[in-house]
């Protein structure tokens, strides 16, 4: 059963990858045209980079975690890990800036 599913999913994904870019071109103005179909290629791109950069990220975890929880204990483990997350909230709240009711021209002139 999990094998149809996993065929069912992988053929609708094979159709949404094929028919978004087609779609995209149908009803962007000719002048964008190539710029959206590039820039759909672009997102698809950073998505695998994101997924890999993710997956090293849990792999590192997942090599630390032994090493450091012998060390300093569980509780400083998840401790040490908990501090690593607020520096990186910390630090994505400081760089990131606010958009929320501004319009597009406004985070442009910022």
């Amino acid at each position: 059963m999990l094998v149809i599913a996993r065929q069912i999913g992988g053929i609708g994904v094979g159709i949404t990858a094929m028919a978004s870019p087609t779609y995209m071109s149908e009803v962007s103005p000719a002048k964008y045209r190539g710029r959206m179909v590039a820039l759909y290629q672009l997102a698809i791109t950073l998505g695998i980079v994101a997924t890999a950069a993710i997956w090293m990220g849990a792999f590192a975890v997942s090599l630390l975690y032994p090493v450091v929880s012998k060390s300093i204990g569980v509780g400083g483990a998840f401790g040490a890990f908990a501090a690593l997350t607020a520096v990186a909230i910390l630090f994505i709240w400081k760089l990131q800036p606010e958009t929320k009711g501004r319009t597009l021209e406004e985070i442009e002139a910022s």
